[in-house]
């Protein structure tokens, strides 16, 4: 709120800024009759049904309305979900930038391989995991890891492909 971050010795300093900036926006934003709390635990619950949702979308395409449902259902009631999505966290973020970054690797065209644009948008949404809790850096790894296994027979094609993958978590982070 007052336009620093924790620090960064501390448990609150360890984690990446993405949740507390926006967190700063929504008190800027808030009247003073709000309290901050309940609009972040909505905004936790809106990222984690918005991972929920990605998930349902990326496998009813795949798997049909059905089974997605289910999927989506359970996930959802699991007590991580549940509880991370009541509280005041970064883990929601996290997972729903992550589940964006993994379900855009899932789509890759099978002829002709993966295009710098579908890099950087995939690498963009892993950078902004990585940004909002530390273990998103996983994501960052994987999605670089797939495209480079993806292209490892045309190094001509893989470096702007990882290269445009890459950009955006190295700018954001």
């Amino acid at each position: 709120y007052e336009g620093r971050l924790p620090d960064h010795r501390s448990w609150s300093g360890f984690h990446p800024p993405l949740y507390y900036a926006v967190g700063a926006v929504i008190w800027h934003a808030l009247p003073d009759g709000v309290p901050v709390h309940a609009a972040l635990r909505l905004l936790s619950l809106a990222f984690g049904a918005g991972a929920v949702a990605l998930a349902y979308h990326f496998l009813a395409a795949r798997l049909g309305r059905v089974d997605a449902a289910v999927v989506a259902a359970v996930a959802f009631c699991t007590p991580v979900v549940a509880i991370a999505t009541s509280m005041l966290g970064n883990e929601t973020s996290c997972a729903f930038f992550v589940t964006a970054a993994l379900a855009r690797l899932c789509t890759l065209p099978a002829g002709g391989g993966p295009s710098p644009g579908h890099a950087a948008v995939t690498g963009l949404l892993a950078g902004l995991g990585a940004l909002a809790k530390a273990t998103g850096v996983i994501a960052v790894g994987s999605v670089l890891a797939s495209y480079a296994l993806r292209l490892w027979r045309a190094p001509r094609r893989a470096l702007p492909v990882l290269t445009a993958a890459a950009a955006g978590p190295i700018l954001l982070l």
